[in-house]
């Protein structure tokens, strides 16, 4: 009897100090304000439509330049009684273009995950989409897209949520890890809490003709584990890809591509233990040359204790930042990057977003799924990079606040002045949109094509300011989403570049010295004479002819010929090794 009287006081306790937890920010590390970024809004007319009976609150979203034309254009995941979005910036607007695209869906059918990928290497960059059905490819033939389901067979009650996108035996052909939860039916009333029967997440390896074979139990990877999103991204010295899920009820996991289609689970010693993430980041923040993660998670929202009572074993629910030290040893800086005790989060994407050499990040919060966040909810965070790599918030003075469900950021250049925008992809609202207003800080450039067989290509810059920064391509990276797969390094105001390293994961290696500032480099190979198709079911698509499609792009300052900044097309075909 005592006890029930304890229930009340206790839950008022709670309120308060989530509510609290989600207003606070736990930090105060100045920045001084000529580093902080700002942006202006641009709305974009594409409101996810959330209808919580029906649906996962996850929506799908990617950057892709369907066209070639060096403007990115943006898919957006519709809901459940809501078609897909997609838009183009032009004239300072995103303007959709989804009719003119052939982008459908069938209604009722929520979209969940999106990648971009050239999956039939045919010159046109295609689109992987998760939906409520299924996993589809969408094959774009010149800006027009033709629906393909793939064969993948799903038990009854999972759902595929996110796709990962990566190269795992360096054949060529693009490979997935698809994240797959329980269907709506099946979740309990809170949505991290673990179901009792879980999906199984799956990797698919390419057969050559982008049909795929499930190979997650010969892989070695966990069964029965519901995920909410993966990353392949290389994390030691070889080329092949690793994997990094964020799993729901168990700790995130890094796995070690073994070759041969193995993977083994790497234990990594922090002291508080992995996190329960919900959102992955990856990027290189020391300029060391490995790449580091992000690992966001509940963060400092919930009390522990509430966590307990729904969550069995050991919880750590900071954000963590785990730096890489090579051989994956891993140290948890989150603490000393002032990362650790910020609110729950989900996506959180690394980019540079003031080019100052340093990498920022963008995580988006609020989950439409917690009751707490329907009273008070948290602005995102917009954290800047400061030369004693601490990050600090700067959402606010930036101008880019969103207070809305978030599910990741989009980052692209879509107005092509060097400077990363940022778009906030929302559930159950509109998608948020902020174009950077950009300064005078130098940039370049890397364009590797969005083509499997550059995946996990390294590319290094040094300057005359002793500066090395290092970046490598990948796909996948935030929550269900895909950003921009151009590499952009930030330079300053007075750098020179001296030279520019790529090392394709074949082993060999391209110099191009001393290349001129504020352009973009492109490294494409031509596209195949014979594109990669699902021979059943997608249309016959007539392969573009190379000599137009490749040509370098001007952005925005003029660009060297081809033969000054690269090998010839027969040369990229032989560095990627294909």
């Amino acid at each position: 009897m005592k006890k029930r009287y304890l229930i009340f006081p206790l839950l008022i306790i709670v309120i308060v100090y989530s509510v609290y937890r989600i207003q606070h920010v736990p930090y105060d590390n100045e920045i001084d304000i000529t580093q902080v970024p700002t942006f202006s809004t641009v709305p974009i007319e594409f409101s996810h439509d959330y209808k919580s009976g029906n649906a996962l609150p996850f929506s799908g979203s990617a950057v892709i330049d369907i066209d070639n034309d060096a403007r990115p254009e943006i898919f957006l995941g519709g809901g459940f009684l809501q078609r897909d979005g997609l838009f183009r910036y032009q004239e300072g607007q995103f303007v959709d273009i989804s009719a003119e695209s052939s982008l459908g869906k069938d209604v009722g059918d929520s979209t969940y995950g999106a990648a971009s990928m050239d999956a039939n290497q045919d010159g046109y960059i295609d689109l992987f989409i998760a939906r409520e059905s299924g996993l589809y490819l969408y094959f774009n033939q010149g800006g027009f897209f033709f629906k393909t389901k793939l064969a993948i067979e799903f038990s009854a009650g999972e759902v595929p949520v996110s796709i990962a996108l990566g190269d795992i035996n360096l054949d060529g052909y693009v490979d997935l890890f698809v994240s797959c939860f329980n269907s709506i039916d099946r979740m309990g009333w809170v949505f991290f809490n673990p179901p009792q029967l879980p999906a199984t997440s799956k990797l698919l390896v390419n057969n050559g003709d982008n049909t795929f074979t499930d190979i997650t139990e010969a892989a070695g990877l966990p069964l029965r584990h519901n995920a909410y999103t993966a990353m392949f991204v290389s994390l030691d010295d070889d080329a092949l890809p690793d994997l990094v899920v964020a799993y729901q009820g168990r700790p995130a996991a890094i796995f070690a591509n073994q070759g041969g289609g193995r993977f083994k689970e790497q234990a990594i010693a922090t002291s508080k233990g992995m996190n329960l993430a919900s959102g992955i980041g990856a990027g290189d923040y020391d300029n060391d040359g490995k790449i580091d993660l992000l690992l966001t998670s509940t963060g400092s929202t919930i009390p522990t204790i509430i966590l307990h009572s729904i969550q069995s074993g050991e919880i750590n629910t900071d954000w963590m930042l785990l730096k890489n030290n090579g051989n994956f040893e891993f140290a948890d800086v989150s603490d000393q990057a002032m990362l650790a005790d910020y609110e729950l989060a989900n996506g959180a994407v690394f980019a540079d977003f003031n080019l100052d050499g340093r990498l920022d990040l963008a995580v988006n919060q609020n989950s439409i799924r917690f009751p707490l966040h329907w009273i008070a909810r948290s602005p995102g965070r917009l954290l800047v990079q400061k030369d004693n790599a601490t990050f600090a918030n700067v959402v606010s003075p930036a101008q880019v606040s969103n207070r809305n469900f978030g599910v990741a950021p989009l980052i692209a250049d879509f107005n092509n002045d060097g400077y990363p925008d940022l778009i906030w992809v929302n559930v159950g609202s509109a998608a948020q949109a902020f174009i950077n207003n950009g300064g005078n800080r130098g940039y370049l450039k890397i364009d590797l094509g969005d083509l499997p067989r550059a995946l996990g290509t390294r590319v290094s810059v040094d300057t005359t300011s002793a500066e090395h920064i290092a970046m490598q391509q990948f796909a996948s990276a935030g929550l269900s989403s895909d950003q921009t797969h151009i590499l952009t390094f930030g330079l300053g105001p007075q750098s020179v570049v001296t030279q520019v390293q790529v090392h394709f994961p074949s082993g060999k290696s391209l110099v191009i010295e001393e290349p001129k500032l504020n352009q973009t480099i492109e490294l494409k190979p031509a596209p195949l004479e014979s594109p990669k198709l699902i021979e059943t079911a997608a249309p016959v698509i007539v392969a573009p002819e190379p000599a137009e499609e490749y040509e370098p792009v001007v952005a925005p300052a003029p660009q060297p010929a081809a033969e000054d900044n690269r090998d010839t097309e027969d040369e990229l075909e032989d560095l990627l090794g294909k």
